[in-house]
């Protein structure tokens, strides 16, 4: 198995992360600015490579991850820490004690898109059975001294999943823009189950909010 480039990183994880999505070469293209032809080798090569599966309609043929195979999902979740590595890593620190005690963090809305001209913190946060109590104190805390107000989505793991499965939309917006500061295994475990119950290319649309 050869290393992934950039942009074959770049489609992976974004196939992944947008689930609900059908990709094929130009969607790609046009996603994330580069050429028809580069998406068209780049999806080649992650399907040579059994990273991704493919489906036709009419012309087109769209991509999705394959995500049962324990492979393809241990990349992913080294994709989605690198990502967050790279462009999130001073919330890393910043919610350090509440990374401890949570299933799952992402962070979303228009914090990750331009801090300065954002009004709050969105934060997506599933928490380890007993310690919501444990969680709520240190968002407090956290927003004693934050410059912006940290905005909190509470999910149990139960809830979750049975939101993520149903497309709840403020759910699949935090993921599709979001970073992940923790809890990579159980968000890449919850898209396969999604694109099981659905089939990976019949998902419907979240519904708009």
């Amino acid at each position: 198995m050869k290393l992934l480039t950039t942009t074959e990183g770049k489609v992976l994880l974004l196939l992944c992360k947008d689930f609900t999505t059908d990709y094929n070469a130009n969607s790609l293209a046009n996603r994330l600015g580069i050429t028809r032809r580069g998406a068209i080798n780049v999806v080649k090569a992650l399907k040579r490579e059994e990273l991704v599966v493919g489906k036709r309609y009419g012309k087109a043929v769209f991509y999705k991850a394959d995500l049962t195979s324990h492979y393809v999902k241990e990349i992913v979740k080294t994709l989605l820490m690198t990502e967050t590595k790279q462009h999130m890593q001073r919330w890393i620190h910043q919610f350090e004690k509440l990374l401890a005690v949570a299933d799952a963090v992402i962070i979303f809305g228009s914090a990750v898109q331009n801090y300065s001209k954002a009004r709050d913190i969105d934060l997506l946060v599933v928490f380890k059975g007993k310690n919501l109590n444990a969680a709520r104190r240190i968002i407090e805390q956290e927003n004693r001294s934050s410059a912006k107000p940290i905005h909190v989505v509470w999910q149990s793991p139960q809830d979750f999943i049975s939101n993520i499965k149903k497309l709840d939309p403020v759910l699949i917006n935090a993921l599709k823009f979001g970073y992940v500061l923790c809890g990579y295994n159980l968000i890449v475990q919850i898209i396969l189950q999604t694109q099981l119950k659905y089939g990976s290319f019949s998902i419907p649309k979240p519904e708009p909010r």
